[in-house]
């Protein structure tokens, strides 16, 4: 690589060894290095290599060789690895390792050698894990997978999936990686090493040296640059006068949509799309009339434009907000970044667009400089760590949204990005010496005026619950994918209650180390020179105490609550559920525990409050430590109260109009306890916190009728209860020709799913098929547990056929199995629930789409139970008015995973004979755009499955 060797002198880099190792699994304890590659570098190249393969004590399992290609016949006559861990220890003592994922490769490399007395010469203190230092260096990047890195760094990377060609790889990176930290500014690499102190691994020392080298060249590199803001859209001009009465001339939408009109002018082979062009023209009816319209548009029609135009002409005319809320990320990307952009060159008038997302997304760059600040010695090396791949993209980032961050995983930090997030407790306003540069005040800003609000449902219906406090106020909502509108509603105006939220909360407040850390001992520093101080380190004393106590109790009553639920099953992360329908069940047995959790909070609750009250009246000095410490006192009250209101709605005797139960999970340490509230009724919630402010609102999907009526989704979305007037409904079929694209088969010789040998049945006839025709398969399941004994059952016929077999949860995650299934165009694919609908598989690599069973929900699970019960009350056929049209849907959706353009061809297999000999299949059948040809024998399915290929 182009890098000078008197740059590796003067960080003593001039020689390393590159590592990789591939195993037999991810445990170090509990499988074996199945290939060591060691690759060895000097002066910037390559010294020399070391490759060999191992033979295990197991048989190498299906998915490594899915990944890897290495086959038990490779290693069949290998030595095992202990046999060569010698030469392999001695490669890797007394010099600089890099490694991509170090600690797993560390992991395998210590666990072989200790037992063998090996490994003395290795120092973890001069290991380097390129992950790591890409995810620092290169926030802005996808992901930080090795290949994802090395083809943004330029450097050449070989097809295989192996240990040689990965070390070499990681080590090629790495040099690239090293031209990258040298051109740093002084400052940031301070800061890298304030994030890195007490870090065990090679980074520190690494940066050190870095330090060293641009302190010598002078550190005059330049400051790293904030990007410009990529979640604001801005046409230049003013943004119009509001127009209460405007109404879009429809002759500007045919002229956008026509044969020859603007989009075919701007978009190289546009294809006019008739239903894209009635469905602009519903949206903008229904804009231009204050109406509602419920609109279905079947994939191909481009339903995303059809809407966006005619929203975008009202923006830009001056006709107000338009809030655009989608349920999937992937549609949000593609909105904002294509289409959105595409309208802005096309109009001749000006309006602005946003991307905004809810407030805790967002970095508070108040609270990250003040946790720098007292990095060295506020958290643990191990959780401070944890804030590296912040570092740069914090300096760099335009939007300060975290999700733009793939090296920073949110969820798995939780509680390191609660200490930087924005939020409304810590937000200091008009006083924050960030006030111009704040991230989320800016997009917020900006979304008051723009014309396109772009939201995600969850941010939609949660401001909703909190009186608009973030979008303000908007009379038009467009929402697409609105088919997900009751499940992420549920979700968003949820209730849980768990051990874990009263251990944060204690922790915050206290930790009993040896010194004591936490607000408390904070608080203790601050006051003793106050005074009435006596009363208030006294009232302190009681806090910590508490603070102790709340752990402890909090502890009792979930055990105690986690006996009334049930025992869960032996397996770790299997759980038991227990739907209540009042509190006397849930808590009739822990009273006891119930009420000392109660009254311990509302004691802390009242300390708390008078502690608070002292403190602002003799400390308020005007000062930001004081400014920072009664603003975390207010988030310690805020936190205080959620619970309590929590427990009170949990302790309410009547669950008439909510769903409740608990969750019982086996982990590690110790099983885990949460309960759980939903609204039963989302419709009446849309009602009252959705619909009363809107003039205008759009809900479209490509799965929104039953047999082509809209009536129960008008149900379960509450627009019945809508002036009838107000609320129309269209749907635009899609411009595919399915009668020409696909093939619908239905076996009716097939035993029911009910019935034995459902599974051996549906394998067999799959085998039959792949035998007359090998093309690309995805079969579809509604449950793992079949899955996984299809999968069983496939799995040495397909190999014989030489046919790929790949298994959701079996052979690897879900976005390894989608690629190796695009790229092996004969392979078979077996996935669950998240397979069913955002899946897109265009072209050759999917030709034939088998749906196993209808796809209905588990009747046992305490939302399904306790809304099918309601609709059971209601209409005296819960299965029949909920649960069949719930399935239709997602049935629906999973037949849309097979054509998804002109071009598309293929065939779909309807395993379930419900469908065909059921009173309600017929349902089924009807909200297909085609008809069935139904088989009576295999023979005739396999002969017009054959017929219809050749």
């Amino acid at each position: 690589m182009d890098i000078r060797p008197s740059l590796l002198d003067e960080l003593t880099l001039t020689s390393f060894a590159a590592f990789d190792f591939e195993t037999t699994g991810l445990d170090p304890t509990e499988h074996e290095i199945l290939e060591a590659g060691i690759v060895r570098f000097g002066g910037g190249a390559v010294a020399n290599r070391y490759s060999r393969l191992f033979k295990p004590s197991e048989p190498v399992p299906r998915v490594i060789t899915q990944i890897t290609g290495i086959r038990q016949e490779d290693v069949e006559n290998e030595d095992p690895v202990r046999d060569h861990m010698d030469d392999i220890a001695a490669m890797l003592e007394d010099t600089w390792l890099v490694a991509h994922n170090a600690p797993f490769d560390m992991g395998f490399l210590m666990n072989t050698c200790r037992p063998l007395g090996l490994g003395e010469g290795i120092d973890y203190r001069r290991v380097i894990d390129t992950l790591d230092l890409s995810a620092l260096l290169l926030p802005e990047l996808p992901n930080h997978k090795l290949i994802t890195v090395a083809e943004h760094l330029g450097v050449p990377i070989e097809p295989d999936h192996r240990a040689a060609t990965d070390a070499e790889t990681a080590g090629l990176v790495f040099l690239e990686l090293i031209k990258h930290a040298v051109t740093l500014d002084s400052e940031t690499v301070r800061t890298i090493l304030t994030v890195l102190a007490g870090s065990s691994d090679g980074l520190r020392p690494f940066f050190e040296r870095v330090a060293a080298f641009i302190q010598d060249a002078g550190g005059h590199a330049a400051r790293v640059r904030r990007r410009d803001p990529d979640n604001i859209l801005v046409n230049p001009g003013a943004p119009p006068e509001y127009d209460d009465t405007l109404r879009v001339d429809q002759q500007r939408i045919d002229a956008y949509f026509e044969q020859n009109g603007l989009l075919a002018g701007e978009l190289g082979g546009y294809e006019f799309r008739r239903p894209q062009l009635e469905m602009a023209r519903a949206v903008n009816r229904a804009l231009n009339e204050r109406a509602f319209l419920l609109a279905e548009a079947g994939t191909g029609v481009g339903k995303s434009m059809a809407y966006l135009y005619p929203a975008a002409l009202r923006a830009a005319a001056g006709g107000g907000r338009v809030v655009l809320s989608t349920h999937t990320k992937a549609l949000q990307d593609q909105l904002f970044s294509k289409e959105i952009p595409l309208m802005m060159r096309l109009l001749d008038t000006p309006f602005a667009a946003v991307l905004l997302k809810g407030r805790n997304n967002y970095l508070c760059l108040d609270r990250w400089t003040q946790l720098l600040s007292g990095a060295g010695s506020s958290l643990p090396p191990s959780r401070r760590r944890r804030l590296l791949p912040i570092v740069l993209w914090a300096a760099r980032t335009g939007t300060g949204d975290i999700e733009e961050n793939s090296g920073f995983n949110r969820e798995r930090n939780s509680d390191i990005w609660a200490l930087i997030q924005s939020d409304g407790v810590h937000c200091r306003g008009g006083k924050c010496r960030f006030q111009k540069d704040c991230f989320y005040q800016r997009i917020r800003k900006y979304s008051k005026t723009a014309g396109v609000v772009l939201v995600n449902h969850a941010l939609l219906f949660s401001d909703a619950a909190a009186g608009h406090s973030v979008l303000g106020e908007y009379d038009t909502l467009i929402v697409d994918e609105a088919h997900a509108v009751e499940k992420i509603a549920s979700e968003s105006l949820s209730l849980r209650l768990s051990h874990w939220l009263f251990m944060d909360f204690c922790g915050g407040l206290y930790q009993e180390t040896q010194a004591g850390t936490g607000l408390l001992a904070d608080l203790f520093a601050a006051v003793s020179g106050a005074r009435e101080k006596d009363r208030m380190p006294a009232l302190l004393d009681r806090l910590t105490r508490m603070s102790v106590e709340v752990r402890e109790t909090s502890r009792r009553f979930f055990a105690a609550a986690g006996a009334v639920i049930g025992d869960p099953p032996a397996q770790r992360g299997f759980s038991a559920r227990k739907r209540f329908r009042a509190s006397r069940e849930l808590f009739g047995g822990i009273e006891e525990e119930l009420q000392s959790l109660r009254h311990l909070l509302e004691d802390m609750a009242a300390d708390l409050s008078a502690f608070t009250a002292l403190f602002s009246k003799h400390l308020d000095d005007g000062s930001e430590v004081f400014d920072i410490q009664s603003r975390e006192l207010e988030r310690v009250q805020e936190t205080l109260q959620q619970l309590l209101l929590a427990l009170a709605h949990f302790s309410k005797d009547d669950y008439s109009r909510d769903i409740v139960w608990g969750e019982h999970v086996r982990a590690v340490p110790e099983t885990r306890v949460t309960l759980y509230s939903v609204p039963l009724d989302i419709a009446g919630k849309l009602n009252e916190m959705v619909y009363p402010g809107l003039e205008r609102c759009v809900l479209t999907s490509a799965t929104l009728s039953i047999a082509d009526s809209f009536s129960y989704i008008m149900e379960r979305l509450g627009l019945d209860r809508l002036d009838r007037d107000r609320v129309s409904t269209a749907l635009f079929g899609s411009p595919f020709n399915y009668d020409e694209q696909t093939l619908l088969l239905a076996p009716g010789f097939l035993p029911t799913p009910k019935e034995r040998g459902f599974e051996d049945a549906v394998a067999d006839l799959l085998v039959s098929m792949l035998e007359v025709r090998p093309v690309g398969t995805m079969v579809l399941f509604t449950s793992h547990s079949m899955l996984q004994q299809v999968h069983g059952l496939l799995l040495p016929r397909l190999e014989t056929l030489g046919i790929r077999l790949l298994g959701q949860g079996i052979d690897g995650p879900r976005s390894l199995l989608l690629k190796h299934f695009q790229e092996d165009r004969q392979s078979v694919l077996l996935g669950t629930s998240s397979f069913w609908e955002g899946v897109d598989v265009p072209g050759e690599a999917l030709e034939l789409l088998v749906i196993t069973k209808i796809p209905f929900d588990v009747p046992t699970d305490p939302i399904v139970e306790a809304r099918t019960e309601a609709v059971q009350a209601r209409s005296g056929n819960g299965f029949i008015n909920f649960s069949v049209p719930e399935a239709v849907v997602r049935f629906r959706q999973g037949f849309g995973r097979l054509i998804r353009s002109g071009s598309d061809r293929g065939a779909v297999l309807l395993a379930d004979t419900r469908i065909i000999k059921s009173r309600y299949g017929r349902l089924f059948l009807d909200s297909l755009p085609l008809q069935a040809d139904v088989a009576d024998n295999p023979e005739h399915l396999l002969a017009v499955f054959s017929k219809w290929f050749n």
